[in-house]
């Protein structure tokens, strides 16, 4: 015999949801949830994750008991850049994520684009793996241990198969200055 297709289908209002030990948990959720045997399927037009507003999260997973599975996060997000930097160096992405932000001090308005890979089975060997796109207005950015102060900071972050780019601009002394990292 085999094993029956179980459906499920339900509205969320405003509720929690734990991923995992090492992730904060989503907190104000208005959200609907399909599940079966085999699938999950979480999508939301409102959530808040440690502090961050979240104004779409959709979490996806198939196959939880297969080896690969994995759950997929994506999030569109609107917050303030320390919270977002706080959050990410927090969390259980990889070290090399975490290093970039000993290399600079952003602080101002962010928002943008997140998709997270996470490992159901932690003997798969798989890692976790993000990639983003943000974009910050009228931030200050601090490099060199503080000794390059970039005011009215504006740019587009995206991280991607380990590699940041930005493309922005800023006021460096009272000059403007187009600012790019990694651009191709």
């Amino acid at each position: 015999l085999e094993l029956p297709n179980t459906k499920f289908s339900a509205t969320l209002d405003e509720a929690k949801v734990n991923i995992s030990s090492n992730w904060p948990s989503i907190e104000e959720l208005d959200a609907k949830v399909t599940f079966s045997n085999d699938y999950l399927k979480i999508v939301g037009n409102k959530a808040s994750i440690d502090g961050i507003d979240l104004s779409y999260l959709s979490i996806t997973s198939r196959d939880f008991n297969q080896p690969d599975a994995v759950l997929s996060i994506n999030g569109r997000f609107n917050s303030k850049s320390k919270k977002i930097a706080k959050f990410i160096t927090q969390s259980s992405v990889p070290v090399k994520i975490k290093s970039y932000f000993d290399e600079f001090e952003l602080n101002g308005k962010l928002w943008g684009n997140v998709n997270l890979e996470v490992p159901l089975q932690k003997t798969s060997g798989q890692k976790t793996k993000i990639a983003f796109d943000m974009f910050a207005s009228e931030n200050s950015l601090s490099l060199l241990t503080g000794k390059l102060k970039v005011d009215e900071f504006s740019s587009q972050f995206s991280f991607n198969d380990g590699l940041i780019r930005t493309r922005g601009k800023g006021l460096i002394g009272g000059e403007l200055f187009q600012i790019a990292l990694n651009p191709k």
